[in-house]
């Protein structure tokens, strides 16, 4: 509510506005659009495919900037870097990183006021830092999976979120790798 006060002569009135939408908005923490955008970032673990070479440890750091589209489907830029380790005094480990375009749909309307359970599915393009060299290169890449996320904590929106993706590597013959992370995100400020 907005409060005025005038003073005219002797006696003092005062008014009470009700608040429009255009003072809402202005007044508002979070514009329209920016209440429907979020970011997270989620380290985890990955379990390669022994063919690589690799000790089947690796880890994962994801980094996510999602839009909602409709109240239950959502589009995330997923970036993401994988280490897959080859175990002591067998050379360097591997690296590989993707940046993928993934489809979010909720399996309730809880996002940002309660638990959240989601499905997911993405594609996008990958490199690969292999041994040897000849093993390096762009591929493409597709997962899909499933999480969680967490009613908001604290007043800031922070929110945790737990998933579960199955990905797909199309560079080195198909090679594919379950990955798990746990993480937090929040709505994107203004």
């Amino acid at each position: 509510m907005i409060l005025n006060e005038h003073t005219s002569n002797d006696s003092e009135t005062s008014t009470v506005t009700q608040p429009t939408a255009e003072t809402q908005e202005t007044t508002s923490p979070q514009s329209a659009a920016s209440a429907n955008d979020s970011i997270a970032i989620l380290p985890g673990a990955v379990r390669p495919a022994s063919v690589e070479g690799s000790s089947r440890h690796g880890f994962n750091f994801e980094t996510l900037y999602g839009h909602r589209l409709a109240s239950r489907w959502s589009l995330e830029f997923n970036l993401n870097a994988s280490i897959f380790e080859v175990g002591r005094n067998q050379g360097n480990d591997f690296y590989q990183r993707a940046l993928e375009v993934d489809g979010v749909f909720d399996l309730s309307a809880h996002r940002g006021t309660g638990f959240t359970p989601f499905l997911l599915a993405g594609v996008g393009v990958l490199h690969n830092d292999f041994y040897p060299d000849s093993h390096d290169g762009y591929g493409g890449v597709a997962s899909a999976g499933l999480g969680v996320v967490s009613a908001p904590l604290f007043k800031n929106g922070l929110m945790l979120r737990v998933e579960a993706r199955y990905v797909h590597d199309t560079k080195e013959g198909g090679l594919s790798e379950p990955r798990v992370s746990a993480g937090s995100g929040r709505p994107r400020c203004k």
